[in-house]
């Protein structure tokens, strides 16, 4: 009985660890994600061109026209961040359009994009973000693809009785809808969008503040494409 009891306990030991071998070779409790960024651009319209433009267009190759995110825009950063995992921090290499990773599976696995290129101080967008969520089975391979949209950033907040002035960079050569302006009193959050905003425009008003205290800012882009990213928070004190 003792042999029998020693045979019997062997044989369960090497069944658990033929099947943690195999969990860990069919991947165990990770993923695998593609991940490809997702050039943004607008094309030339047409809608409006005379019947000659038209006939010779046919000969012609349509152009894009303003800024779009594109590879060369420098290297990217990603980060994937969930619930019961670290975080994950990658340097993807400039021109890469897509890139593989291992991520541990779960629920609300959030992936981070972002370039690296520094402000220029135009107009023209040089920061540009991209983010999705996506729940990841053990084993499982998928596909995701992230979309890269501009963000601005505020370069004044000018404090009066009980308002503020924001102001932020117009994006240019990109076909936006507007903007989300958000006010916090903590840098890192929660923000909540200020009263006549969403606006087309690249200023606004904020009224109804407090003296003596310290309101943090941010602003996303959006547009058809959804909403960016929010920009560096920027901070005003009122009197």
């Amino acid at each position: 009985m003792k042999r029998k009891g020693i045979v019997a306990f062997l044989l369960i030991l090497a069944l658990g660890s033929g099947l943690a071998l195999l969990n860990r070779c069919s991947g165990g409790d990770m993923a695998t994600v593609r991940i490809k960024f997702n050039h943004y651009y607008q094309t030339t319209s047409y809608s409006n061109r005379n019947w000659v433009d038209r006939i010779l267009g046919f000969f012609s190759t349509k152009a894009f026209a303003g800024m779009t995110w594109s590879p060369n825009l420098g290297s990217l950063g990603l980060s994937v961040t969930g619930q019961g995992m670290s975080a994950i921090l990658v340097s993807i290499p400039s021109g890469s359009s897509e890139f593989t990773i291992d991520v541990p599976s779960g629920s609300a696995r959030t992936f981070t994009v972002t370039n690296t290129l520094e402000d220029n101080g135009s107009n023209v967008p040089t920061n540009w973000k991209g983010k999705a969520t996506i729940d990841l089975s053990p084993g499982s391979e998928t596909a995701l693809t992230i979309n890269m949209i501009p963000v601005t950033r505020i370069w004044m907040i000018t404090p009066n009785t009980e308002t503020a002035y924001i102001g932020w960079v117009l994006i240019s050569g990109v076909p936006i809808s507007g903007y989300h302006v958000y006010r916090s009193l903590n840098p890192n959050g929660p923000y909540t969008e200020i009263p006549n905003s969403p606006t087309a425009s690249n200023s606004i008003n904020d009224s109804g503040l407090s003296a003596g205290t310290t309101y943090y800012y941010t602003i996303s882009v959006f547009g058809s494409y959804g909403e960016g990213e929010m920009c560096e928070p920027y901070s005003v004190t009122m009197y």
